[in-house]
């Protein structure tokens, strides 16, 4: 008999639990059906399966409860922690070695990894390291990434959340703002790197009225430092308060990061620069040529763990992802990954792992306007539907009850 494994890995988002509950439900049936004899998981992604650290998921979930399940699903961040590091290119590293002999020896033949753009390419290279060696192990991946900069997926589970999270922190930055009868400039900092899909999500107060957030600049588009001072004081021609909304990873013409001079220098296992600070900056830049009341605001990993703010259609299709995954791998197929194809309703399907691993999708160009300065209703169209529905989150002495798995 043989075991399935699941891994969480790279950042966490509000609904990576949901996919993993999802694998758990199809691991349980395929205990009780003898198709296999456990169902366990690495903690701490790669690194867990390296020092064999594994944990059985159910007897945690008291044999994948379906409450349990549920209540996991609705708890944010990764339950069995997560890790960032990067697979040897070559796969005749010894280190791949030691991966299958720690899989072999816990009776593990497939294996599931919840993750984005690097974890992809994980299974993308152990899979190809377990066909090197003519090892009977099979893995697949889910999908997950707040940036929802994967591609052959509709969306990333964990952006709808994020972007249900940005638009309703949007909402309640805007009526404080307006609050004054002073011109005033408020900096709205949100997570993107190359891909803008977030800083996107922060115009979703158009849909229902709102003019703010007045400036919205995204990764996809060259940001200049005078072309937002002109921005800012024409909206202050016709508004008191205005409000900008910035990726993280804008970049100037010189191709540096707009933040540069406010950053560490420090990268991450897979050379990622740490990225924060462009709020602040444009905050001090207004201050000085604009001479206006300035403040920023930068919403950080809320973005990522709001799950008070869940979106139930992210929750859902996370689930399914999940159990798709999950149903695939035991099929002794390998070398996919599970994707969304359609929402309402959600449907499921494989991706060949080298379409997946290592892409960024950006925002599209009809998704920005012109002057690259704001998005379109496209993209507003485009992002209304993942973020409906509310999860009936339960709460302990006035804050959100999380599952927490025995390990």
């Amino acid at each position: 008999m043989s075991k399935l494994l699941v891994m969480q890995s790279g950042g966490p988002t509000a609904v990576i639990n949901s996919t993993l509950a999802g694998i758990i439900k199809i691991g349980a049936d395929a205990v009780k059906s003898g198709a296999i004899d456990g169902v366990l998981g690495a903690l701490n992604g790669i690194d867990g399966v390296i020092s064999s650290r594994y944990t059985d998921l159910l007897q945690s979930t008291c044999n994948g409860n379906i409450d349990m399940l549920y209540s996991l699903s609705c708890t944010p961040a990764m339950a069995l922690g997560s890790c960032r590091r990067p697979l040897p290119s070559d796969l005749n590293d010894p280190l791949y070695d030691t991966i299958i002999k720690s899989l072999v020896e816990a009776d593990v033949k497939y294996t599931v990894i919840i993750g984005g753009n690097d974890s992809m390419d994980t299974v993308m290279k152990l899979s190809a390291a377990a066909y090197a060696r003519s090892a009977a192990l099979y893995f697949n991946g889910a999908v997950k990434t707040v940036d929802n900069d994967l591609n052959c997926t509709y969306f990333s589970p964990g952006y709808g959340s994020a972007a249900k999270y940005i638009g309703i922190s949007m909402l309640e930055i805007i009526r404080d703002a307006e609050i004054y009868n002073v011109k005033s400039l408020t900096v709205v900092e949100v997570m993107g790197r190359e891909a803008g899909w977030l800083g996107a999500a922060a115009a979703l107060p158009h849909a229902f009225g709102n003019t703010a957030p007045h400036l919205v600049y995204l990764p996809e588009r060259t940001f200049s430092f005078d072309g937002f001072v002109a921005d800012v004081k024409r909206e202050f021609e016709t508004h008191n308060n205005v409000i900008a909304v910035v990726c993280e990873g804008i970049k100037t013409a010189d191709g540096k990061y707009a933040a540069e001079g406010n950053m560490s220098g420090a990268v991450d296992a897979f050379g990622h620069a740490y990225l924060s600070g462009i709020g602040k900056v444009l905050e001090n830049f207004a201050q000085k040529t604009i001479s206006c009341k300035a403040r920023s605001i930068e919403l950080n990993v809320l973005q990522r763990s709001a799950a008070h703010a869940m979106s139930e259609t992210d929750r859902s299709c996370a689930w399914r992802v999940g159990e798709d995954a999950a149903l695939k791998t035991l099929e002794c197929v390998g070398g996919l990954t599970a994707v969304i194809g359609s929402i309402n309703p959600c449907v499921i399907k494989m991706a060949d792992i080298s379409e997946v691993a290592n892409y960024i999708r950006c925002v599209p160009d009809d998704y920005i306007n012109e002057s690259g300065n704001m998005v379109t209703n496209s993209a507003i169209d485009y992002i209304l539907p993942l973020i409906q529905g509310e999860v009936g989150v339960k709460y302990c002495n006035g804050l959100p009850k999380h599952f927490s798995l025995t390990v």
